[in-house]
């Protein structure tokens, strides 16, 4: 029995889906710039995307806490859903304070990975410099975003939201590429 009796010509063709791959890199590409250009309306949907991820999240630990009520310390999912909720709700309702927050919220989260950084440094040899220069580049770039104006907050936030975006539609052209490939074999 050969190849070619045993899988019909048409299995022999792989189905990758790769225009659909490419559309939507397209897609990243385009939100993304319209990200950049539009930084007002992108921070009020990363706020409002921030505080229904907050209520959801909050639903589900409420969920899993009343689900486990008998099991030690399930009160405190209960508890720690309840104050999610809250916070999704206020960060929905005031959408600009949730991006403004967030901004700052990743500046702490620099600061303390540049701070992780430079202690790892002292501790290991190997690529010892990188880690120092990468250390205090976070520490100064955290520094940065945690004492920024809120006007200008919105703006770092729609950047880094529009870069993320870009970057993604490029990877998912790239690899669109590459999966049509496979479909010509």
């Amino acid at each position: 029995m050969t190849a070619q009796t045993a899988y019909p010509e048409s299995t022999l063709h792989v189905k990758t889906g790769w225009g659909w791959v490419l559309v939507a890199g397209i897609l990243f590409v385009i939100v993304g710039v319209l990200a950049v250009l539009q930084p007002l309306i992108t921070s009020l949907a990363v706020g409002i995307y921030l505080g229904a991820s907050f209520i959801v999240a909050g639903a589900f630990a409420v969920a899993s806490g009343v689900a486990n009520f008998k099991q030690k310390g399930a009160w405190l999912y209960i508890v720690l859903g309840i104050l999610a909720m809250i916070a999704g709700g206020y960060l929905a309702m005031l959408p600009l304070n949730a991006a403004v927050s967030l901004v700052w919220a990743i500046g702490i989260w620099m600061i303390v990975a540049g701070a992780f950084e430079l202690y790892t440094a002292s501790q290991i040899r190997l690529h010892r410099a990188w880690l120092i220069f990468v250390g205090l580049v976070d520490i100064a770039l955290g520094a940065v975003l945690m004492w920024i104006d809120p006007i200008s907050a919105i703006e770092v936030l729609a950047w880094m939201v529009g870069i993320s975006f870009v970057m993604r539609g490029i990877g998912s052209i790239v690899f669109s590429r590459e999966l049509r490939k496979l479909s010509l074999l």
